[in-house]
């Protein structure tokens, strides 16, 4: 029998559908974003064919920097499963001392995800930034 308490069983159930839910939307940004990357910038990645040294240092930063939101979303999927998991056992034992282990992983999957939901906006206000400023009228 569980001595959680009604409140919080369904504050565990609905946090556990959170965290699916924005894993999954992160997921379906990431297959998303690394398609993107595929189409449009692979080939010179890899090739950097005709990129002057500028072009090629600014390439691989973002290349880099690329790498670094996959794995994050790696960890963050990490950290939601066990976030998952961890509610899932705290609503199996029934025991409300282990209620905060749930809500601290919940909450390191929330800010995970908001890290990197954030980053990627960064990422793509520069990639704007960078174009705007490719396109500028030059002045003679």
């Amino acid at each position: 029998m569980s001595d959680l308490g009604t409140n919080i069983e369904m504050l565990l159930a609905t946090m556990m559908g959170v965290v699916a839910t924005v894993w999954s939307i992160g997921f379906v940004a990431y297959i998303f974003i690394y398609g993107y990357f595929e189409k449009r910038y692979l080939d010179k990645a890899f090739g950097q064919v005709g990129l002057s040294e500028a072009d090629r240092a600014r390439m691989l930063h973002r290349v880099s920097r690329n790498r670094l939101v996959y794995v994050g979303y790696l960890l963050a999927g990490i950290i939601a499963a066990t976030s998952i998991v961890t509610s899932g056992v705290v609503l199996a034992l029934g025991d409300p001392r282990w209620v905060c282990w749930a809500y601290s992983a919940f909450f390191a999957a929330l800010v995970a995800h908001v890290v990197l939901f954030t980053a990627e906006l960064r990422t793509s206000i520069d990639q704007m930034t960078d174009l705007v400023g490719l396109n500028q009228p030059r002045s003679l």
